[in-house]
Order: structure tokens, then C-alpha cells, then sequence
């Protein structure tokens, strides 16, 4: 599946408007409509973090996640949006989203943790990158998350 997307890494203001619109349209599909859940996507929070994009040879955007720079207090990175669009589910693409993301983190920021809110539902593939969950279960947007960490090595 590697070879067949391209994974490439964007600061806000160099996405295009076609990545833009790309983005925000699977963001919408999967969080707000398939899991029917009505939420704030455009938080504000897109200009502070970097965005990777992983398209198909035909253009078809079809995994995407934001990262954040670490920030005090803790100085862990974060990242969010973790999405796969639903015609490419079932073939690893999730593993490979996160390991390119945790690759450029590892790159520019060695030595932080990172951090993410994962949906209760898939606490078990965040745990199988070595992720560990922080905390009790809480409900976030009618979905039940959990804190997750996963420590520099």
C-alpha cells in the first residue's frame, strides 16, 4: 500500500486551495457525517499545525492528520484529525498515516512525547504503536475518548 500513496507534509498557509477543500470535505465526511457527529471541525486550530496528506496515484486524497508542535506545560507534540477515507479502510493505511506522522515528528522533535485523543473504539491500534492511554474514558462530541501518550525512544 506504501508505494501506492504519496505522503506529503504541509504548513497551513502553502495548502493549496484543492488540498484545502480536500481535507476539510473528508474531515466532514467521516467525523460529522458517517459518525453523525455534529462538531466544530474548523476549530481555529488548522493555522498552528502541520497537515499530511496522503494521496493515491489518481489524486484522491486518501488519508490526512494534523500535527502540533509541542507546547508547554507538558512540551508534548499532538496530533488530531487521524482519518482514513472509508473506500481505503482495511488495507493498513491507518499504520502507515500514523508512522509517516511519528517519522517527521521524530525528525524535528526528537525527545517529545506525543499526545492524542483517541476515539474508545480504536484505543487498541493506538496501543499497538505504542501509545498508552492516560486517564479514565470521557465523552467528547457524543463519542466516547480516551488520552493517549506515546514517549519518545
Amino acid at each position: 500500500m506504501s508505494g501506492e500513496i504519496r505522503w506529503m507534509w504541509y504548513a497551513f498557509e502553502t495548502l493549496g486551495a484543492r488540498q484545502l477543500y480536500d481535507v476539510l470535505a473528508l474531515r466532514q465526511a467521516v467525523f460529522i457525517i458517517e459518525q453523525q457527529c455534529v462538531f466544530p471541525d474548523v476549530d481555529g486550530r488548522d493555522q498552528e499545525a502541520w497537515h499530511l496528506l496522503g494521496r493515491t496515484a489518481q489524486g484522491i486524497l486518501a488519508a490526512y492528520l494534523r500535527a502540533f508542535p509541542p507546547s508547554p506545560p507538558a512540551e508534548a507534540l499532538s496530533i488530531g484529525r487521524v482519518v482514513v477515507h472509508p473506500d481505503f479502510r482495511g488495507r493498513g493505511l491507518g499504520r502507515l498515516l500514523v508512522e509517516e506522522g511519528l517519522r517527521m515528528i521524530r525528525t524535528r522533535y526528537p525527545r517529545a512525547p506525543v499526545r492524542l485523543a483517541s476515539q474508545l473504539a480504536v484505543e487498541r491500534f493506538y496501543q499497538r504503536m505504542q501509545f498508552v492511554r492516560e486517564g479514565e474514558p470521557y465523552e467528547e462530541d457524543g463519542i466516547l475518548h480516551v488520552a493517549m501518550i506515546r514517549q519518545s525512544r
